[in-house]
């Protein structure tokens, strides 16, 4: 069984729709695949909204809904996980992209907004159009099927995490950004 990592707030544009599109897709192409998406529950609005217009179509037994999840459990559950994947239609700077970059993980984005500045497409990680469970459930297919692939772009994604947010030039940042505001 594949496993895979979201995590995601109740909004509809964080892309909780795409994510059970894309397992369908994945189960009708004959692949065991466990989505789990922490930040929402069976009560959250885009859950409830999916499975009254899915019905028995809602992939219940696939998609694990895990609520709001602490640092060291969530850290866990992510290591778990074959994938991560961010789904949003939009975003500015996702942490949760970030957080996996860090960790190493092969990750598969949206390149909605600015998430294209976080994840080099085709080197460290993939990105697939908004709103394309099928684009989405084809670049999941390809990272199952090039596992040496998958791996090559979580150590590239790590090394640009580990570089980009360094303390010590985040403050540097911080502070030059400041500076050239004063200079004006």
């Amino acid at each position: 069984k594949w496993i895979i990592h979201t995590t995601a707030s109740d909004h509809p544009m964080k892309g909780f729709r795409t994510i059970v599109d894309t397992v369908n897709l994945l189960l009708a192409a004959g692949i065991s695949v466990e989505w789990r998406v922490a930040g929402i529950t069976a009560e959250s609005t885009v859950v409830r909204v999916a499975k009254r217009q899915l019905g028995k179509a809602y992939p219940k037994d696939h998609v694990r809904l895990m609520g709001r999840v602490p640092a060291e459990p969530l850290v866990h559950a992510m290591l778990e996980a074959h994938l991560f994947v961010l789904p949003s239609y939009m975003e500015n700077s996702p942490n949760s992209l970030c957080e996996a970059m860090l960790m190493g993980m092969p990750c598969i984005a949206t390149n909605g907004g600015g998430t294209p500045t976080i994840l080099k497409d085709g080197e460290e990680g993939l990105l697939v159009q908004p709103r394309d469970p099928w684009a989405m459930a084809g670049a999941i297919l390809e990272l199952i099927r090039k596992r040496n692939l998958a791996l090559s772009f979580g150590k590239a994604a790590q090394k640009t995490a580990m570089e980009r947010h360094q303390p010590e030039r985040i403050v540097m940042q911080v502070f030059e950004a400041y500076h050239q505001i004063i200079k004006q």
